[in-house]
């Protein structure tokens, strides 16, 4: 398996909208995504996209 992941910064946060893959879509804490359990690898590549963003890691590491 490979996973491909886009980290975009932008300037402006815009209310997210669900795809056909969700039925909703909501703007959470990085803090609080870290402490969920997510799906497949996306907590590491959550945790990549904050170390190239320069953010300092947060606890726990997993």
């Amino acid at each position: 398996m490979v996973s491909v992941a886009y980290l975009h910064l932008p300037g402006v946060m815009r209310a997210p909208v669900a795809g056909d893959d969700a039925a909703t879509a909501q703007w959470v804490p990085v803090a609080t995504a870290l402490d969920r359990t997510l799906a497949f690898d996306h907590h590491r590549i959550l945790r990549d996209a904050l170390a190239l963003a320069g953010v300092p890691p947060y606890p726990p590491t997993r």
